[in-house]
């Protein structure tokens, strides 16, 4: 094996590693602001305003 082959397989190792992390993270996030809008108030329209 030559020494591009080797480091394409561990940056797509690292990068699959990195993209389950922040898509788990983006959940996460994701859930953490819809709670915190849906406690806000009734007033959705607020936000397309922002």
């Amino acid at each position: 094996m030559n020494m591009n082959s080797i480091l394409n397989m561990i940056m797509r190792q690292i990068v699959r590693k990195f993209v389950s992390q922040g898509v788990n993270a983006g959940f996460k996030q994701a859930g953490k602001v819809m709670d915190r809008s849906r406690s806000k108030g009734p007033k959705p329209q607020d936000h397309d305003h922002a």
